[in-house]
């Protein structure tokens, strides 16, 4: 994935802005707003969420290695309004009693994106690579917070790397080396 595939800020505000109900909006924040990966999100328990504190404990990380990731007060909102008040199990239902599937979310992203007007029938049938998926807004978040000045190392933690250079890679790009942290940074009103 190459940098200039990211999304802006204003094209995420299209996403967001095409959203057509509660869920689709929690699921668009959660991922653009914790950088979280796409299975992480769909194991994603009410129970992990930290609404005082405004933390995510992903318990189903990759590698085995759970960790805590800063939730902007967006994307906190809009989970409370898609939880309606529930207090247990999957944050995000699919079907048979069982959580959303990877499959599930690109779809819904696939829709989202199409009704924003970011991409059309062909890019989704191509896989295009400007084509909105879980993993672009991983990149996208991950480019917004470097940005923004929040440090490397803190966006490693963020996204779940062991290594730094791993989140050098993954962005592609140098790294800023601002030290600053993700509520000085105003990610907040990035959302």
């Amino acid at each position: 994935m190459r940098p200039q595939d990211f999304l802006t800020p204003e094209e995420f505000a299209c996403l967001k802005a095409a959203c057509e109900d509660d869920r689709e909006k929690a699921i668009v924040l959660t991922l653009a707003g914790t950088g979280m990966r796409v299975n992480e999100l769909c194991n994603l328990r009410v129970e992990d969420l930290d609404f005082g504190h405004g933390y995510i404990h992903v318990e189903v990380a990759k590698g085995g290695r759970p960790r805590t990731v800063v939730s902007p007060k967006p994307t906190l909102e809009a989970l409370q309004v898609h939880l309606n008040g529930r207090e247990a199990g999957f944050v995000f239902l699919g079907r048979q009693d069982g959580h959303i599937s990877t499959r599930q979310v690109q779809r819904l992203l696939d829709e989202i994106a199409i009704r924003a007007g970011l991409q059309d029938e062909r890019q989704v049938l191509q896989r295009s690579r400007k084509r909105i998926s879980p993993h672009l807004l991983r990149h996208s978040a991950a480019s917004w917070w470097l940005d923004a000045g929040i440090h490397i190392g803190d966006v490693a933690g963020q996204l779940g790397h062991a290594s730094l250079s791993t989140t050098t890679r993954y962005v592609d790009r140098a790294p800023n080396h601002r030290r600053e942290s993700f509520r000085r940074a105003g990610v907040d009103k990035m959302l």
